[in-house]
């Protein structure tokens, strides 16, 4: 969609260490990651200098995960949630 993206990974090494990501978030990641919540504070404060910053790797990550950036997702999620009613 085009939007800034702010990954909040304070516990990154825990989930790396398990089984892991499907992904390599240090290589690929659509945005920054901030570990506290200063740097969360500090990238909020400068969202177009961010989003500039990661525009050309967030394009290529959205073209490679992003299979139905059609903004419906949530919706797509409740009505499948409610399949098991």
């Amino acid at each position: 969609l085009g939007r800034p993206i702010l990954l909040f990974v304070p516990d990154l090494a825990l989930v790396e260490e398990s089984p892991g990501l499907n992904v390599d978030l240090a290589t690929t990641a659509p945005g920054p990651l901030l570990r506290t919540f200063e740097e969360v504070t500090a990238a909020v404060r400068d969202l177009p200098g961010v989003s500039a910053e990661h525009e050309q790797v967030a394009k290529v990550f959205a073209g490679s995960h992003g299979t139905r950036g059609d903004g419906r997702a949530a919706a797509r999620l409740v009505d499948w949630l409610r399949i098991g009613d």
